[in-house]
This record gives structure tokens, sequence and C-alpha cells, in this order.
């Protein structure tokens, strides 16, 4: 569910509150003359509340999503896809990865990006702190070059899934993180 700030969460909260009222009412009765019970009543309230804090704590709470550019557009990642490894021009083997971002200061990131293999061992890092660009609702930049170490071989890394944690900071004080798993496609 997306939040919007102003109608759209007002709109939840009262047909929400409707279907608690028509839940309460029209509920499960013990016998014929009897009204909803006390727990019918708590039941509807407890679901209510807990719609209204999940719209909540969506809304305006940073969010981070891994994806990389394909041919200029960024293109979220999905578990488990193979992500080709690229050699960049000072010999290192790398992905492209990019970020998508939602509320978060666009001008004062700090993304920090590894890769972890199947064994648990730390393959590749990267720290960043260039602008992110405004792209379709969302802030975006598609050009972190995570770059394995130097000691590791094609064969130490290809085909076998490593797990892509990002997470990003901002002046602010916002924070998000996210991780997916990949699988290295060699060059």
């Amino acid at each position: 569910m997306t939040v919007t700030r102003g109608g759209e969460l007002r709109r939840e909260r009262v047909l929400t509150s409707v279907a608690s009222l028509l839940v309460v009412a029209c509920g499960s009765s013990p016998g014929p003359d009897k009204g909803p019970s006390l727990s019918d009543a708590s039941a509807a309230h407890d679901a209510s509340s807990v719609v209204d804090a999940r719209a909540l704590d969506d809304r305006g709470m940073p969010r981070l999503e891994i994806g990389r550019s394909a041919e200029g557009e960024f293109v979220a990642l999905r578990a488990g896809e193979p992500v080709p490894v690229v050699l960049g021009t000072q010999g290192f083997l790398m992905l492209v990865l990019g970020i998508r971002a939602w509320e978060v200061d666009p001008a004062t990131p700090n993304v920090r990006m590894t890769a972890v293999n199947d064994e648990g061992t730390q393959v590749a890092h990267l720290l960043d702190s260039q602008p992110l660009h405004a792209r379709g609702g969302a802030l975006e930049r598609g050009d972190y070059f995570l770059a394995f170490y130097q000691t590791l071989r094609v064969d130490d890394f290809q085909r076998r899934p490593i797990r892509v944690r990002a997470s990003l900071s901002d002046a602010r004080g916002s924070e998000a993180s996210t991780e997916l798993v990949v699988i290295p496609q060699p060059p």
C-alpha cells in the first residue's frame, strides 16, 4: 500500500472505521437475542488499529531498493537474478548497480554497499556520497561500481550467490537499508 499525504490516508481511515463498525454490528453473535460480544468489538478495534498504524509507519519512512541501469532506466533487481560482472578500466572486476530511494535528502546521501559470498566473507565494498537524481517520484542513481577485491579471481564468485547489502543515510538523520541475493555472471 502506498500512502500519500492527505486525502488517501483519510479515506482509508474512514473506510477502515466503517468496516470496523460493520464487523462489530454484523459480527458473530453468541445467540439470537444477544448483540456482538466484547471480544468481537475488541477484535474489530485491533484490526482497525493495525491498519492505521501500518499506514502511518509507511508515510515518510525512508526506503531503498537495489537495481541497475538498463538503457538509462533504473530496473529493480529480483532475488536470485543474474547480474553481469564487468571489467573496469583499472582492471577490477565489478558489478555496476544502482539504488532507488524515497524520503531521503538527495543532496547529502551517504551510500554504503557490501557484497558477501555464500561462505559469509565480504568480497566487495563501496562508500559514496554523490547526489541522487529525482525521477518518477523517487531518487535514483545507477552507476555505483561495486568492485570485487583485487585478490579474488573470477572463479571465486562466478555463478555463486552473493548477498548485496545497501544502506543510505543523509544529513537529516534519515536511514534506509536493504539486501538482495544476486548471481554474478562472468564477463
